[in-house]
């Protein structure tokens, strides 16, 4: 069965093919007047491209800078400061860099789908869901684009958005994993857990190292309270993927489960400080501050999560708990019925509105 493909060339190489395909070379143009003689130019790029080749992408950051400078229309020298960037930590800088390169290349989809990963990794969610479409807008039957932007959608909780890109991934190619895990998932969260097991097992058998896989699995298992399991699948993922930050929500939730909010608290944050775009890590520290009762802190996490996830209802049921504690039953009653609105089938949305009461209308 066939996992992810990795579509990813480097751009120095499509660029050659595509200047090989017009008949010419790309030469790095004469410098005009004022800028770097075309030999010391040459010898930049000569040394830089060793570092970046040597992995040593962010001590070539001087060196590319300067070449952009000088020549801020060549797209491999903006590629490889986007890269200088990564290497430093500097998400945003490499995405920036990433939206130059695809304005000005002619290749823009070697720019795809790590501009909306970088985007990502610097906690700019919108930024990073627009160039997941923007790349499918590009090439809307690459498979990989098609999961990436139902990836993002998922996390942040645009669920139908998810399904309906699933769909399409698995009509475009049946024999992909991640499309049969990820739909796995949507059934976990739409209550359909014991569906998700089947088909989760099922993708296992063939993908047995599968983090994703292992993780969703957890998942399901989890949902149906089979707890030992569901560690279990969780641990034997951290074992082929030891930063896996979504295995270290599912073993956080488990935590807090138990009743250990301070172990569920501290994992999440971890999670958290790899993956700032996490919700659902948002969600466990936002829980597990509320179970310390620390119920401001648990207020201002449940309304991040809301805020980048507006759909996302066990948010709701967070806030309308904190509210009742702290005595504000109308405005309880008035999250209730959002959760409601959202999420109709929500096992617990009911039963807190019932709670509540109609009195505090």
């Amino acid at each position: 069965m066939a996992t992810r493909l990795l579509r990813i060339v480097s751009p120095s190489v499509v660029l050659l093919v595509f200047f090989w395909a017009l008949g010419t070379t790309p030469d790095v143009p004469e410098p005009s007047e004022g800028q770097v003689s075309i030999e010391q130019s040459r010898a930049w790029a000569e040394e830089a491209d060793m570092l970046v080749r040597d992995g040593r992408a962010a001590d070539a950051l001087g060196l590319l800078t300067q070449l952009n400078h000088a020549f801020p229309n060549n797209t491999i020298y903006i590629w490889n400061l986007a890269e200088a960037q990564r290497a430093r930590g500097d998400y945003l800088a490499a995405a920036e860099f990433l939206e130059l390169y695809m304005d000005q290349s002619p290749v823009p989809w070697a720019a795809c789908p790590t501009i909306g990963d970088d985007y990502w990794s610097a906690g700019r969610l919108d930024e990073g869901l627009a160039s997941y479409q923007r790349c499918l807008d590009l090439e809307p039957s690459n498979p990989d684009y098609v999961l990436a932007l139902g990836l993002a959608n998922e996390r942040l909780g645009h669920l139908r958005e998810a399904g309906v890109l699933f769909a399409e991934g698995e009509r475009l190619a049946a024999d992909y994993a991640d499309f049969q895990i990820a739909s796995g998932r949507l059934l976990i969260r739409t209550g359909q857990p014991h569906e998700a097991e089947k088909k989760l097992v099922a993708v296992l058998q063939q993908e047995s190292e599968s983090p994703d896989g292992l993780f969703a699995l957890g998942l399901a298992l989890e949902r149906q309270g089979r707890l030992g399991e569901a560690e279990d699948a969780y641990n034997a993922g951290l074992v082929l993927s030891p930063d896996n930050s979504d295995m270290v929500v599912g073993i956080a939730r488990l935590r807090l489960r138990s009743g250990d909010a301070e172990t569920a608290r501290r994992l999440a944050t971890e999670s958290l400080s790899r993956d700032p775009g996490s919700v659902d890590a948002m969600l466990i520290v936002a829980m597990a501050l509320e179970r310390l009762n620390r119920l401001d802190a648990a207020r201002g996490m449940a309304e991040q999560v809301i805020e980048r996830s507006p759909t996302y209802g066990d948010a709701y049921l967070v806030l309308g708990r904190i509210a009742e504690n702290q005595g504000r039953d109308s405005e309880a009653l008035r999250l209730y019925d959002q959760l409601l609105e959202i999420q109709p089938d929500h096992p617990d949305a009911a039963k807190a509105r019932a709670r509540v009461g109609r009195g505090a209308e």
